[in-house]
């Protein structure tokens, strides 16, 4: 069983209930119910589409950074920059080259992901963990710091250890109902 969470600022929780041998995916779509909610979602839930989608219903989302999608730096607003850059150069490169150094400061970036007319303008945040840097997505505003990004994201974290929990403990994942009725009955 998985559960897709989202929150909105005076909201109710929404919650979508799914089989677990399915892939989480495909029970995620964003529409125009989410309008003022947020979105914490792991990288099984990201697709460009969906980030799209986010935008175009006003959404609000941090989402880590997967590895393929090479975002193209357009401004860094935070973050060590020893020397000039040419806007649009990919973040890969620019960290290869020692044009932006990741010195355990935390970073913050306008990019965009994707490309053409289709590339998605983002905000790029990057904060120094025990294991790394971690880099995020999201739309939310500047006045949020990075650290307070990677605070966010975190929640989501905490969320899939409840459900892991729940899960095991009370084997969740053993439910046999086929209906949504019965399901929230037993949960």
């Amino acid at each position: 069983m998985h559960k897709v969470l989202s929150v909105g600022c005076g909201a109710p929780v929404h919650d979508h209930f799914s089989p677990a041998r399915e892939p989480d995916s495909r029970h995620l779509t964003i529409d125009e119910t989410w309008r003022g909610c947020g979105l914490l979602a792991d990288l099984a839930y990201a697709s460009l589409d969906r980030l799209r989608a986010c935008e175009t219903h006003g959404v609000r989302f941090v989402i880590r950074l997967k590895d393929h999608w090479k975002p193209k730096v357009n401004y860094i607003a935070r973050g060590q920059v020893p020397q000039t850059f040419c806007p649009g150069t990919d973040l890969d490169a620019l960290l290869e080259d020692d044009t932006l150094v990741l010195d355990g400061r935390a970073l913050d970036a306008d990019v965009h992901v994707g490309r053409g007319a289709h590339a998605l303008p983002l905000r790029l945040v990057g904060v120094q963990t025990p294991k790394g840097y971690c880099f995020f997505l999201t739309n939310l505003p500047p006045r949020l710091g990075p650290r307070q990004v990677a605070d966010l994201y975190r929640v989501r974290w905490e969320v899939e250890l409840s459900l892991k929990l729940d899960k095991s403990v009370h084997r969740l994942d053993q439910v046999d109902a086929e209906r949504s009725c019965p399901l929230k009955t037993l949960l």
